[in-house]
């Protein structure tokens, strides 16, 4: 496969996040040593798009500043139908420990970590199992483009395949490619161990600030782990293994939620 085009979603809507929305340079070139690297910086403020453009430009990225904010299922929507080659997507709070540039993943048209169904606190949605666009491969976006328009010709109102939603009954939480992934199905590849190793994931790096207050004690441990991040940034190696326990002990139980 040829070497992929890798692009990072910048928003930052907090000083005290900062860090997290400018946390995946420190150790970018680790995982992609000479992969062209587009940051897409998504309408933060001036005062603090510019660090994040700094550490961004100063580790080789091209910057493509967004004005006005967009969804962030847009832009990675936008950018796999416009692409030709491979292209992938990282979260700017994404620590490599290892290079990933020359994966390869066969005839996957869509490679990722997989996350369960679970009850999630945020939303209060059972939220369905997906790739999660923290470091999610699209090996051959111009096959999966004419499998996504085939699976349309066969099942007309599937709709958006990248667009998040919440549906009744229960309520139901399709986020960011969730679609995309159960359509795809043995196409969407789920990363294993040798992956999940190479690097690791904080979540709410750009806004932790807006989801502790929902988390309960959740919400601690995740404060805790961005805490041990910004001390000792080794310290949070493996901490998928964590958040892996974390998934699987919020099972959905449907309570009627209105």
């Amino acid at each position: 496969m040829p070497s992929p085009k890798v692009y990072i979603v910048s928003w930052c809507r907090s000083a005290g996040q900062l860090y997290g929305a400018s946390l995946v340079f420190q150790t970018l070139r680790t995982g992609f040593p000479t992969a062209e690297v587009v940051v897409i910086e998504n309408a933060s403020p001036p005062e603090l798009r510019a660090p994040i453009l700094q550490a961004a430009r100063a580790v080789g990225c091209e910057v493509v500043q967004v004005e006005t904010e967009a969804l962030h299922s847009t832009l990675i929507e936008q950018t796999v139908m416009a692409a030709d080659g491979p292209v992938v997507f990282v979260d700017p709070d994404v620590v490599f420990w290892e290079a990933v540039q020359d994966w390869d993943f066969g005839p996957a048209l869509m490679a990722g970590r997989y996350l369960p169904d679970f009850d999630d606190p945020y939303s209060s949605t059972r939220t369905l199992s997906r790739l999660h666009t923290s470091h999610l491969w699209f090996p051959d976006p111009v096959t999966l483009r004419a499998r996504m328009d085939d699976i349309r010709r066969r099942r007309w109102e599937v709709g958006d395949f990248f667009e998040p939603s919440m549906r009744p009954p229960g309520w139901w939480r399709w986020d960011t490619a969730a679609v995309l992934f159960h359509a795809l199905g043995a196409e969407a590849l789920r990363f294993g161990e040798r992956e999940l190793d190479a690097y690791d994931h904080l979540f709410c790096g750009s806004h932790l600030n807006m989801v502790l207050p929902s988390m309960g004690e959740a919400g601690a441990q995740l404060e805790g782990l961005h805490t041990l991040a910004r001390q000792d940034l080794s310290a949070v190696r493996g901490v998928w293994r964590e958040q892996e326990l974390f998934f699987s002990s919020r099972p959905w139980m449907d309570q009627g939620r209105l």
